[in-house]
């Protein structure tokens, strides 16, 4: 389980109305505690306050490794304790996007307010490929998507062009 505080940012500066428009936001993680329990939504809300949301399922290594039924579980166990204090964010993006479909309708299901969706990771897809993945996916969910660009990690880079062309 990792959660995220995201530090909004626009042109350079801390971003505080949220209605300007998109941010960019960095990561906080919160580790396991040592009998794996689930780190404490409300300690963590605390701990980092301003917190402007909450990552379930980000790609800091805990999704390729949790099961559909435990992502659930986490969203639907933070979706609870978080009582909509705070927007929650799940983590729903694959290599394919059959099962970036599945997992963010899933996601959705279980009380994701958004879902952070990486590019596909090591298949390289074309730019077209990219806009036909993300589409798909926007497509079959109500809830907003996240582009995750990390083309160290996973091969594929997300250009800017792509991206004026996904929010047309």
């Amino acid at each position: 389980f990792v959660a995220a505080r995201l530090g909004f940012r626009q042109a350079g500066k801390p971003f505080a109305d949220r209605r300007e428009g998109a941010g960019v936001g960095g990561g906080v993680r919160a580790r396991r505690a040592a009998d794996r329990r689930l780190v404490d939504i409300d300690d963590l809300v605390e701990e980092f306050q301003p917190l402007d949301a909450v990552v379930v399922g980000g790609t800091t290594g805990e999704s390729p490794a949790l099961e559909r039924p435990e992502l659930e579980e986490l969203i639907r166990r933070a979706r609870k304790r978080l009582a909509g204090r705070i927007p929650l964010i799940a983590g729903s993006g694959t290599a394919g996007t059959a099962k970036s479909i599945a997992l963010s309708k899933a996601a959705e299901a279980a009380g994701a307010d958004a879902l952070l969706v990486v590019t596909p990771y090591y298949n390289r897809p074309t730019q077209e490929g990219l806009v036909q993945h993300f589409t798909a996916i926007a497509d079959a969910v109500s809830i907003p998507l996240i582009l995750y660009n990390v083309p160290g990690r996973t091969a594929c880079d997300l250009l800017p062009a792509t991206i004026a062309t996904l929010s047309r």
